[in-house]
């Protein structure tokens, strides 16, 4: 590679680079999970040059979510192979068959998504590609490298099958989060990267995942800490040469561009809020209902996403769960409170599923009020903020209190456009006329880098806490200078 891409590069992304070289000495793959905000991408674009630039790889596919695309085309554009992608991610068929056909006969990298992959894997292996013989063992592709790998967590999906179908000589499973719930989560990327590694499932259950389960229960005998601990520091030892993760508080960001040494530190503070009188009735009232008292006998889910809605704001509720808190409503006492939130159900249970078909004022929802309140001295500090919600009716009641203020915003969710969407990050990223991002967690929370804010509202947390921890990594990485 060039000098200036090597001195572009931190110092725990040149060791990344050496242990990807190491990978590909032992012809193997693994799995890059560096906690967010550390440069993956760069990483593996860098060690991608290095290799074409040597003549040691013809073809590389790249599969990512669809919105981390325009950030690898970014990145490898730094590291000078913009003129080796293919873009194979478009709707126009023909267009696509196009770049996969150049892929094949000129080589370079093929950039699709998990969806496209999935549809066409039988295309992107080759098996309409007459010069496949020409190629190692008909191995078309040098490296299949998975972007946000834990979409494939779970084996048994046909998006997880079908990229095991796509022969390799190397793969690479790139996460910030390779491991968000269990165990077989890790085994799922290992199977992929290096299939012989752990066995197969069965064989990971018994060797590994049930002794650690084990030793980790609660009530566990100190003979079953004592072996799920010796099992765990051997599981460690095994995947040790193909896993690299680093985190941001042990890495130095000094390179031979910046006089950076660290990044700030990241305060997060956890608010407790008092429920409004009107949500308040709606929860009571909810908890006498038909669903809460069938739930102790099946699924509680449905139930405690329900109470969360209360909790965030009235007006998601769906028109169902407001039928089931009138039915909980019977034999409570009538205050003007009761009334109130009664009021609200019924208005609820009869409206149309229009996002504005009910009004409201802030004063119904606690957490609407503490982020308008929030949000005037945060603006008055002169600061930019992300605020991300999993729902976009939330988000809608959240843009309409904004609107009343009189607030600039920028909004990015599903139903935005993605070449709308590269826009939007530009124009705040540059400063144009708004302080305030909404963004919903699935569209917004991975793979933008978002350092213009400093300040992050997550409105109604996930039950996977890597969910809001991607989130607030928009802002928390490699760029962020701000306290």
């Amino acid at each position: 590679m060039t000098t200036l891409t090597f001195k572009m590069l931190y110092a725990h992304q040149r060791e990344g680079l050496s242990w990807l070289w190491s990978l590909h000495c032992r012809e193997t793959g693994g799995i890059l999970g560096d906690d967010m905000g550390l440069g993956k991408t760069m990483q593996v674009s860098a060690f991608l040059a290095g290799l074409f630039h040597s003549g040691l790889i013809q073809r590389v596919l790249v599969i990512a979510p669809k919105t981390l695309l325009t950030h690898w085309i970014k990145e490898l554009t730094v590291v000078g192979l913009r003129h080796m992608i293919s873009d194979y991610s478009g709707s126009n068929l023909d267009a696509r068959d196009f770049e996969l056909q150049h892929a094949f006969k000129e080589g370079g990298i093929l950039l699709t998504t998990y969806d496209i992959a999935r549809i066409n894997y039988r295309l992107i292996r080759g098996d309409f590609y007459n010069d496949a013989d020409d190629e190692e063992e008909g191995k078309i592709w040098n490296y299949v490298i998975l972007d946000e790998a834990h979409f494939i967590k779970n084996p048994k999906t046909r998006r997880a099958q079908s990229l095991f179908e796509i022969p390799c000589v190397h793969r690479i499973a790139i996460s910030g989060t390779p491991v968000q719930n269990n165990l077989k989560e890790m085994w799922a990327l290992f199977s992929f990267c290096c299939p012989e590694l752990l066995g197969d499932k069965k064989e990971f259950r018994t060797l590994y995942e049930l002794p650690i389960n084990r030793g980790n229960d609660k009530t566990a005998s100190n003979r079953a800490k004592h072996i799920g601990s010796n099992v765990a520091k051997e599981l460690r030892e095994r995947i040790k040469p193909y896993f690299l993760r680093r985190m941001k508080n042990v890495v130095s960001l000094e390179t031979g561009l910046t006089d950076d040494k660290q990044l700030p530190k990241k305060n997060e503070l956890i608010i407790w809020l008092k429920l409004t009188d009107c949500q308040r009735q709606l929860y009571k009232a909810f908890l006498n209902s038909e669903l809460v008292h069938l739930a102790s006998q099946g699924n509680p889910l449905a139930a405690l996403t329900v109470l969360k809605k209360i909790c965030d704001h009235p007006l998601i509720l769906t028109k169902r769960a407001a039928e089931d808190i009138l039915e909980g409503m019977d034999g409570m006492s009538n205050n003007q409170d009761m009334l109130m939130a009664e009021n609200m159900a019924m208005n609820l249970a009869d409206m149309a599923h229009a996002d504005d078909a009910l009004q409201a004022g802030q004063e119904v929802s606690c957490k609407l009020s503490f982020i308008m309140s929030l949000l005037r001295n945060l603006l008055e500090e002169g600061h930019h903020i992300l605020i991300f919600s999993q729902t976009r009716k939330m988000l809608n009641l959240i843009q309409e209190a904004i609107l009343l203020e009189g607030y600039n915003f920028l909004r990015m969710d599903g139903t935005t456009e993605t070449s709308e969407r590269e826009r939007i990050v530009k124009d705040f990223k540059d400063g144009l006329g708004a302080q305030i991002f909404l963004l919903t967690t699935k569209v917004g929370g991975l793979g933008l880098t978002l350092t213009k804010a400093a300040r992050v509202i997550v409105v109604d947390p996930a039950w996977n806490p890597s969910t809001d921890n991607q989130s607030v990594d928009r802002v928390y990485r490699i760029g962020q200078t701000k306290m």
